[in-house]
């Protein structure tokens, strides 16, 4: 429950669950509480699901200064709503009003869950009643609710492709590759080696990957001169676990490489927004001195 009190009016919403999370496709019935204090004159009073996304793009621009082009990163964000209710055409409230409404808001089957702690990107929802004033500012009220992803059935498999197939096989073995934050996967990386290998260790990894199109035709629209937009991205290792150490692989052997690893908190699930997404990745690595990693990954869906 939360109330925003205005000079004249207070708004209470109550939303149906607590904590107030929804899948895509379902109902929010809502309880919406309006009292006056005063005579009040209002345009119209909506009940409101909306969402927010926060992006940030970058913009390479010419800078005669610095004899060619800076990039500059800055934060946009854009507000859709997805379903509204009218309460109240335009009309008075008078002094003492109390009533209430019971509201029913559908979140729409196609919503995108939403996205929080990203680098680049976040996704929210709200429930938000305003009363509607003309030449005054509006009197808003609104409930934060999460949408939350659907986690699909798991299939075991093999997953993954060596970055050397003639340098050795890596394969993942996996009970799947669709997870929640917080969950421990358990595993197995399989190297077959084509030619003796010394390596300084292996490793298992993952890595989030959150990117922002230079392509959005808002962000295009807006460009000016020379000015050009760039692929915003950001990648990082967000947890690892050595599964073996230093020692020599020999050609034509198995070797399989057990292991543990939790999908941490702290960072955005899996998705794919109108402004931007973020990815998921699990990889196998072969650690070898003074050249590149041998490795394998697969994508992950985390919710």
């Amino acid at each position: 429950m939360s109330a925003l009190f205005g000079p004249k009016l207070t708004i209470d919403v109550v939303v149906d669950r607590d904590p107030p999370i929804y899948q895509a496709g379902e109902e929010i019935n809502l309880q919406v509480n309006v009292s006056c204090k005063k005579d009040l004159k209002i345009s119209d009073l909506t009940a409101v699901l909306k969402s927010e996304e926060s992006y940030q793009v970058a913009v390479r621009e010419m800078d005669a200064t610095a004899g060619g082009k800076t990039e500059n990163k800055h934060w946009e964000s854009e507000e859709v709503e997805h379903d509204a209710v009218l309460l109240l055409e335009e009309t008075e409230l008078n002094k003492d009003t109390n009533e209430t409404f019971e509201v029913i808001l559908h979140v729409p089957p196609e919503a995108h869950p939403t996205c929080e702690d990203g680098r680049l990107m976040e996704y929210g929802w709200a429930v938000e009643v305003r009363a509607g004033r003309n030449l005054a500012f509006d009197i808003r009220e609104e409930v934060e609710i999460l949408i939350a992803g659907q986690l699909a059935e798991n299939a075991a498999g093999v997953f993954g492709q060596s970055n050397e197939p003639e340098e050795a096989s890596l394969e993942l073995h996996l009970p799947g590759t669709n997870w929640a934050v917080g969950e421990l996967m358990r595993g197995e990386l399989v190297v077959q080696p084509k030619v003796d290998i010394d390596i300084s260790g292996v490793r298992v990894e993952l890595r989030i990957r959150e990117a922002v199109p230079r392509d959005l035709p808002e962000l295009q629209s807006r460009l000016t001169g020379r000015d050009t937009a760039v692929m915003n991205s950001h990648e990082e290792e967000v947890e690892a676990v050595e599964v073996a150490d230093r020692q020599s692989l020999q050609a034509g052997a198995r070797y399989a490489f057990p292991f543990e690893i939790t999908i941490p908190e702290g960072y955005p699930p899996s998705a794919g927004t109108p402004h931007g997404l973020c990815r998921w990745y699990l990889y196998g690595v072969l650690d070898r001195p003074f050249r590149k990693d041998t490795s394998a990954g697969v994508q992950l869906d985390v919710v």
